[in-house]
């Protein structure tokens, strides 16, 4: 004898893998002729572009580059700016699923410098690569069935819906283009590239993604003693197509800056008025939209021995959308060394994301690094970093969640005072979903043994039972019998209703 039963598929995130690689840094670099020697070097500046990363049934591979930037006063006794390119792979063996979708977010771990010639320097450090490999899993679950004497305890959640990751990369190009009255490029210092997505939303089964790309060159102009920062934004626009086939969809994305190239393009003039970059962006968009889930989450059978089996299913819901600038201060004090700032930039990490009382708690750190000179008119290097803690109030009571915020620096300010203080205010733009997790088990499989029946131990048609806080569900468990004719026999309103006075209880 056969029967009937329907599944429904719950579609929620897994974590494959995580972990914290380590990623030796060890190089060393020559400068040009047309450069000066090197005086005295001021900073090393490292930025880590990740600009691949996969997994196989053979673990992860992630590839990128490390481009390492020294300031340094030179033997022309200017300020100075030599850029080196260290790229790197790095493996690591891992039991994941081949096509889960990897995230690296990079740190610095140290960096050391050391001038060992006029042109020749040596850097040894090393850098962290922490890695997630995440994938949509689909989950069987029992929700119905025909079958005479099976009983099922059915639960419906709100819940939404995972489509696939896209992962893609967008190439933006363009220029900057100098005015009349600024002076023309002698050098340049520092480059640096911050990318956002403004828009992302579903029209005709696509991705309609919209974002921006922000660039800052910090050069030293001919014949101007202070150097010069400028700033470019530039729009970009992506169509991918959606995995997910629903009316209203949303989506949980990521957006990095894989790569940055700057080209200087001199005039028939001989003056630099242009300079022409190349960026790389990287993006993972992850549909999804809300939905009902309903699945059995306890079955038992009244009539016939039935194999019954259960796994644990993550449930997860859209419960809040974080979209918040927060303002963090901090005075930092210098001491004497610090006269007047040429360029001030941060960049902030996450390094903690967790729910805590009925708040989400983001904590992290923002790295200032100040260029300027002291009181004797050397050029000076600071680096301090600034700690902050967010909280967000959470709309729904929820027990564990899920988030992966973005908090990038949106403005920064200062004010020096004689006594070489600084009062410095760091303005964040912090961006993350927030999906409720919950972890319930489910009824995945039923095999009835029609041969062979529920042995009874009372074979009376109705039974007097003094519960004691129990449902009526435990109760229907206990004595193999219907649930609903229980409630109907005593006028209850549902399985769930827990009982303390005596009940009649039918035997079916």
């Amino acid at each position: 004898m056969e029967f009937n039963k329907q599944e429904s598929i719950v579609r929620s995130y897994k974590k494959l893998y995580e972990s914290t690689l380590e990623q030796s840094v060890d190089t060393d670099f020559t400068l040009p002729d047309y450069y000066p020697e090197v005086q005295r070097i001021l900073k090393i500046i490292p930025e880590i572009n990740v600009m691949s990363s996969q997994c196989s049934n053979n673990g992860i591979s992630i590839g990128g580059q490390v481009t390492i930037t020294m300031l340094y006063i030179g033997s022309d006794e200017q300020m100075n700016s030599f850029s080196h390119i260290y790229p790197f792979t790095k493996s690591q063996e891992a039991d994941v699923v081949d096509g889960g979708t990897v995230s690296v977010l990079p740190y610095i771990g140290y960096i050391n410098s050391k001038a060992v010639g006029p042109r020749r320097v040596e850097v040894h450090g090393s850098i962290a690569l922490a890695v997630t490999v995440g994938g949509i899993e689909n989950n069987a679950v029992l929700c119905s069935t025909d079958c005479e004497g099976i009983y099922l305890k059915n639960l419906t959640k709100p819940s939404v819906s995972f489509g696939e990751t896209t992962v893609k990369s967008v190439f933006i190009e363009d220029e900057f283009q100098l005015s009349q009255t600024q002076p023309s490029i002698s050098k340049i210092l520092r480059s640096n590239a911050s990318a956002e997505i403004t828009e992302c939303k579903y029209v005709s089964e696509k991705t309609v993604l919209k974002g921006e790309l922000t660039v800052e060159i910090l050069y030293c102009g001919v014949n101007v003693e202070k150097p010069i920062l400028l700033s470019e934004k530039r729009g970009f626009s992506q169509i991918v197509d959606c995995t997910l086939n629903c009316e209203e969809v949303d989506f949980d994305t990521a957006i990095r800056v894989e790569s940055l190239e700057l080209h200087p393009k001199t005039g028939l003039d001989g003056e630099v008025k242009n300079v022409s970059f190349e960026a790389r962006v990287g993006l993972q968009i992850t549909p999804y939209c809300r939905t009902e889930n309903s699945f059995s989450v306890d079955a038992f059978s009244g009539k016939y021995l039935a194999d019954i089996k259960y796994s644990n299913i993550n449930v997860e819901n859209a419960v809040d959308k974080i979209f918040e600038n927060y303002l963090c201060k901090k005075k930092l004090d210098f001491g004497n060394t610090l006269k007047t700032v040429y360029d001030i930039w941060c960049k902030a990490t996450v390094e903690h994301c967790a729910k805590d009382n009925a708040d989400v708690l983001i904590k992290g750190t923002v790295n200032v690094s100040i260029l300027g000179c002291d009181f004797e008119g050397n050029a000076v290097f600071f680096e301090r970093p600034i700690e902050y803690e967010y909280r967000y109030p959470l709309n729904d009571t929820v027990k564990a969640i899920r988030c992966k915020p973005s908090v990038t620096v949106s403005a920064v300010g200062y004010s020096l005072s004689e006594d070489g203080t600084a009062d410095i205010s760091v303005e964040l733009k912090i961006k993350g979903i927030v999906f409720s997790v919950e972890v319930l088990k489910a009824v995945s499989s039923i095999a009835v043994d029609f041969e062979n029946t529920v042995s009874r131990d009372n074979d009376t048609a109705m039974i007097l039972y003094y519960p004691e806080n129990e449902t009526v569900w435990d109760i229907a468990l206990k004595y193999s019998t219907c649930p609903k004719k229980i409630c109907e026999a005593n006028l209850l309103d549902s399985e769930d209703t827990v009982c303390n006075s005596v009940l009649l209880i039918p035997n079916i």
